[in-house]
């Protein structure tokens, strides 16, 4: 007898299988993802980040229902920690992203979020990095990279929850918002580089 498919394992598969393209271009492009750990590194990723984030996560909160299929919302959002990182950082940069796509639909919102809480984790993979190069500015410098302390993987097993637990027919629309999410990242790292 043929197993039954999960189709929320199938859309967290596919998630991972259609935004990798942009993943991976976009590590590829952060200093920091490719070992250049400085003080100007990290504060400029932090600025770089909050240009993103702010406009974004404010854009998410206007979404009707998130909060309804997505467990804790509020204490997954990134700008506040960022603000208070480039602070301790000593960082005035004020740059702010110009969105592309309009998420509207609660679907594309979750593929949003998709995105920032895998973000979540890749700065974990940072964190210790950042502090054995001595590059963090004091013990609270690293809100962002920190951002859910030991609870991390809980917070990320929780979200993929929230996922497992859509109707199939979202599939389509969290894909799509994922994808236009990283898209959206990848352009924005393109044009902060230019001004750079």
């Amino acid at each position: 007898m043929e197993k039954t498919k999960n189709p929320a394992a199938g859309l967290r598969q596919r998630l991972r299988d259609e935004t990798r393209p942009f993943h991976n271009a976009l590590e590829a492009r952060l200093p920091l993802a490719r070992g250049l750990l400085s003080e100007r590194h990290y504060r400029d990723h932090l600025s770089f980040l909050l240009g993103f984030y702010a406009p974004l996560e404010q854009r998410l909160q206007a979404v009707a229902g998130l909060d309804e299929v997505v467990s804790s919302l509020n204490a997954r959002w990134k700008t506040k920690r960022l603000e208070s990182d480039l602070a301790l950082a000593a960082s005035t940069s004020s740059r702010a992203c110009r969105m592309e796509v309009d998420l509207i639909h609660r679907d594309e919102a979750i593929g949003a979020l998709y995105v920032l809480e895998g973000a979540t984790l890749g700065a974990r993979v940072l964190l210790p990095r950042l502090r054995r190069a001595g590059v963090l500015p004091g013990a609270t410098g690293s809100r962002y990279l920190d951002a859910y302390g030991n609870d991390a993987g809980r917070m990320w097993e929780s979200f993929c929850t929230n996922l497992q637990a859509l109707p199939q027919a979202a599939g389509p629309g969290v894909i799509n918002g994922a994808v236009d999410t990283f898209r959206n990242l990848l352009q924005w790292r393109k044009r902060w580089e230019r001004h750079a």
